[in-house]
């Protein structure tokens, strides 16, 4: 927001004060949108839940999306999205990672009118991204994939 407060919050400089300024316009928008996507894969009511919890979660939605019939409702579910890459973001094993990845191929799967859905999401391209270079090959065939 406004203000201009560094990362401890406070007010005056911060850390990143020069080098900002230097920046164009369209790479502070892009460092600004970043952080707001990096905020968001580490916020979210699943982060509360136990890992078992979060998997059997992950698992449903993967099995639910392998359906071509429950793959629109289920992007149009405000959220759902947001929160199945949320768990490649903050998971520290491979098996929802895995899970993660499988389920957003699901859901990209198919039709082509879902595809556009998932594609001005940025916070899916950055865990496509992020899991592109996961050591678990079937991790990255799913990102490739997708």
């Amino acid at each position: 927001g406004k203000g201009g407060s560094g990362v401890g919050g406070g007010g005056g400089s911060n850390i990143h004060g020069s080098f900002n300024s230097d920046m164009s316009d369209d790479a502070k928008k892009d460092s600004a949108k970043r952080l707001e996507l990096a905020s968001r894969a580490t916020s979210g009511s699943g982060l509360y839940m136990t890992e078992a919890a979060r998997f059997n979660t992950i698992a449903t939605l993967t099995n639910l999306a392998a359906l071509e019939s429950n793959r629109m409702s289920m992007l149009l579910e405000p959220g759902l999205l947001d929160n199945i890459c949320r768990a490649v973001h903050n998971e520290h094993s491979d098996v929802p990672k895995q899970c993660s990845a499988l389920a957003i191929m699901n859901l990209s799967n198919g039709d082509m009118d879902n595809v556009p859905e998932m594609a001005s999401n940025d916070m899916v391209l950055e865990t496509l991204l992020k899991l592109i270079r996961e050591v678990n090959p079937e991790t990255r065939r799913n990102a490739v994939v997708t």
